[in-house]
């Protein structure tokens, strides 16, 4: 495209590039893939070719008039590839900032926070308890579960890295005799995002027919002859138990199981074929109190809540062992309504404050904006949510997955 010497020698190519930056798209990608053909080259890529070409042209500064590198504040062009995954979004910010450079353009950098709070871990983990906000502004009558599912979805696919279990820990909060029926009359559910497989086996037997088989092609990847017992496991306790066997049967999948695990015995007795893997290994020595005493607390050694005589506050303070903050908050069923009313303050004051006993450092807050409201939510204790609903809104604005 710069080099005119060289175009003359590739009419095609730059005819395919030309067009494509005018806004004739589908012009510019018959004629590149006619190319490509020509030559012997993958032609499946083509519209993928022309659309990096383009970005790269226009990050040279090309096509003043409607360059967004060049006419857009950096705060309007990161709000602009909003929709963008961050695979593709860095590659943006990273041209838009180059581009200012070379321009000496003076830019407000601290704009590239609202990229950096949204993936400077390839993805927020401040939403991986949003579903149980969802839930609770639903019993509000705030949000509807259609907009709570939706919302569910884009943020599964703003992220590389992913939030694979997302959409299944929303389902989970419903009975399955509401939830599945709803996803299967308002959506398409091969496009959910769900491990239908892993999904309890009570869910599993609500499915229907064409939500089985959307499982099973989420499960039984191509270009592969194995299937770890794990993904399967529930649904060999379902009534779709006989269905399974014989695509595993048709398929020719072999099931890999970890060696000593109580469900080769299962697998012996349905006649599926299975190899045995040594798992990695790893054995701790300390126990359930060293635990305890290191600041960790959670559903494995929750019986020390009683025999320590904790009270609701007490349990607050201690994280789950990723030095997470109020991730259980099942921790808290062993006491009444009343007495976690009477201490929230403190619940919430001692989550936010807690640190780490061997690094002096405070605990992650992720389960801490949807475990908040579940609690209180769950203990009829009163607050405003709206208010709560407010700020909801405007945290989706800041991380920009609001629509």
């Amino acid at each position: 495209y710069f080099n005119k010497d060289t175009a003359s020698y590739y009419p095609d190519f730059y005819d395919s590039i030309t067009k494509f930056l005018v806004g004739e798209e589908e012009q510019g990608v018959s004629l590149l893939t006619k190319c490509l053909k020509k030559y012997g080259i993958s032609h499946w890529s083509a519209y993928s070719y022309l659309k990096t070409a383009q970005r790269n042209i226009l990050a040279t500064g090309e096509f003043e008039e409607t360059n967004a590198y060049l006419n857009l504040t950096f705060n309007q062009f990161v709000e602009h590839i909003r929709e963008l995954n961050s695979f593709d979004s860095w590659k943006e910010i990273l041209s838009y900032i180059r581009l200012s450079l070379r321009n000496e353009k003076k830019i407000d950098i601290h704009c590239f926070l609202l990229f950096l709070n949204k993936y400077y871990s390839r993805k927020d983990y401040c939403l991986v308890s949003i579903h149980a906000s969802l839930n609770v502004f639903e019993s509000h009558d705030l949000i509807q579960k259609e907009e709570s599912v939706r919302l569910i979805s884009r943020i599964q696919e703003k992220s590389e890295k992913g939030y694979r279990g997302l959409l299944s820990d929303y389902i989970e909060q419903y009975s399955p005799d509401s939830i599945i029926p709803f996803l299967e009359e308002k959506f398409e559910v091969g496009e959910l995002h769900v491990d239908w497989f892993r999904l309890p086996e009570r869910y599993i037997n609500e499915v229907s027919e064409n939500t089985f088989y959307a499982g099973v092609e989420f499960t039984f990847r191509p270009g592969s002859r194995h299937v770890d017992f794990d993904e399967i496991d529930n649904v060999l306790n379902s009534n779709w138990v006989d269905r399974l066997i014989r695509i595993i049967e048709l398929r020719k999948f072999t099931i890999r199981i970890p060696e000593k695990d109580k469900g080769i015995e299962a697998l012996e007795s349905l006649g599926l074929f299975y190899e045995v893997y040594k798992p990695d290994s790893y054995s701790s020595k300390e126990t359930k109190l060293d635990y305890f005493n290191q600041g960790i607390l959670n559903e494995t050694n929750s019986e020390l809540i009683q025999r320590n005589q904790l009270r609701p506050k007490d349990v607050a303070s201690y994280s789950d062992g990723y030095h997470t903050a109020l991730a259980e908050t099942s921790l808290f069923e062993s006491f009444s309504s009343n007495e976690i009313k009477e201490e929230i303050e403190a619940i919430f004051y001692n989550s936010i404050t807690g640190k780490v006993k061997s690094i002096n450092a405070f605990y992650n807050l992720y389960y801490f904006m949807g475990n908040s409201l579940k609690l209180m939510n769950d203990n009829s204790i009163d607050y405003d949510a709206k208010t709560f609903y407010s700020s909801f809104n405007y945290f989706l604005k800041a991380l920009m997955i609001n629509e």
